[in-house]
């Protein structure tokens, strides 16, 4: 009496091919398994009762990674995740056992090694113009390594930012960035950079991996911001003064004839019976710009459009105000978010006796009949009087993303006997 034993050979080395970088896979290949008995030959799927690997760091000690291998009709193979292993050296090999109860372990694998690295993929810059000049930085980064996923600050090493003159290649702003408990942000105020073109470069590491990513081309535009004048109209002797109004530039601040000279500070008033064009420039006078006692008989009275203009180096900045004095009728066209305008209306012919405006000052000289809303007719009692309107109006952000900023806001009525 004798017993056979038969066993499961390994024909082949197993050979593994690592992809790193954002794949992170394994690709486990050529495993051949022979049994000696002839019936089976070739260990395929349909013979094998298990058929496993397992992963071990380089020194034998197994890491608790295993799984299950296919079979392609010619040799067992997988595809594994890397991403859940930390950094180090590897190897695998596998176990298989037969409808006999036979067993076999293969040889083992080369060693290889698993590198992560950090996705930056997310990172981006939105240049946010007009008068606040920012650069809005954010960043989302995730490793390759799933346990660790988003990098947070207890994790990173150093996140820091340059913000690169194209123009020069130097850097001209550098800095940290911030955690905020869902991304990494800075803001960054680029007000005193010049109309040139810029790259954000970030620096961010963590204990696996360093990485460095850059922005697109960001080309910042300055501004000029202008502040609403004061209007004094004049119907005796059809002059009209534009006072006591400022003007912001982006990069330069505060415009004034002192320390930021505008290279244009001109006006021009156009008339829409007329192709005839009235044109000057201000002055500076106690802190504000202005021009008074602007001569409008050369042109026909009509409606008219003030467009206002202010330069200093390559910034630009317009307004436009429009008033509307024909037929007894005058609209004020605002151009800009949150302006209070005030409206000075000078020695009113008989033309005034009747005008429906919003917010009288003094009330006490004027009879308050009806309104409408926020229309109001007012009779004018005594033609000598000088009139002020003061009118403030408020126009949010919405309506200005909904209907631009071209909108008639105001609208005076000037009308004989309330015709």
């Amino acid at each position: 009496m004798f017993l056979i034993n038969h066993t499961l050979i390994s024909e082949t080395t197993p050979q593994d091919f690592y992809e790193g970088n954002y794949i992170q896979i394994i690709k486990l290949r050529n495993i051949r398994i022979k049994s000696t008995y002839n019936g089976l030959s070739n260990l395929g799927k349909g013979a094998a009762r298990i058929h496993n690997y397992s992963i071990f760091y380089s020194n034998g000690t197994f890491t608790g990674k295993a799984g299950k291998l296919n079979y392609d009709g010619y040799s067992w193979y997988s595809d594994i995740s890397a991403s859940d292993l930390p950094e180090g050296e590897y190897y695998i090999n596998a176990f298989f056992k037969d409808k006999y109860n036979d067993s076999g372990i293969t040889y083992i694998s080369n060693n290889f090694t698993v590198d992560h690295i950090i996705d930056c993929s997310n990172f981006k810059v939105i240049y946010s113009g007009y008068m606040d000049q920012i650069f809005n930085l954010s960043f989302i980064p995730k490793s390759t390594f799933t346990p660790k996923d988003i990098i947070d600050n207890t994790e990173e090493i150093y996140a820091k930012y340059k913000v690169i003159d194209l123009n020069t290649s130097l850097s001209i702003k550098s800095g940290n960035l911030t955690w905020t408990g869902n991304l990494w942000n800075k803001i960054i105020d680029v007000s005193k950079l010049l109309e040139r073109d810029y790259i954000v470069l970030i620096n961010f590491s963590d204990s696996y991996d360093s990485v460095i990513c850059n922005s697109s081309v960001l080309s910042p535009y300055h501004y000029i911001e202008i502040f609403a004048p004061i209007f004094e109209y004049n119907f005796a002797s059809m002059q009209i003064n534009i006072l006591n109004f400022a003007a912001n530039c982006s990069y330069h601040g505060v415009i004034n004839n002192l320390t930021t000279i505008p290279t244009n500070i001109s006006f021009k008033i156009i008339n829409d019976k007329t192709t005839q064009i009235i044109a000057s420039n201000f002055d500076y006078i106690s802190s504000y710009w202005q021009k008074s006692n602007i001569n409008l008989n050369s042109i026909p009275f009509s409606n008219i459009t003030i467009y206002i203009y202010f330069e200093v180096n390559e910034s630009f900045g317009s307004a436009r105000f429009s008033l509307l004095l024909n037929n007894g009728t005058e609209n004020i066209f605002i151009s800009k978010n949150d302006i209070s305008i005030i409206i000075k209306i000078l020695n009113s012919p008989k033309l005034m006796e009747i005008l429906l405006i919003e917010n009288l000052v003094p009330i006490d000289r004027f009879n308050l009949i009806n309104s409408t809303g926020n229309i109001y007719q007012i009779d004018i009692n005594d033609n000598s009087i000088i009139f002020n309107a003061n009118i403030s109006i408020k126009y949010s952000q919405n309506e200005i993303d909904l209907k631009g900023l071209d909108e008639w806001l105001l609208t005076i009525y000037a009308c004989d006997n309330g015709v």
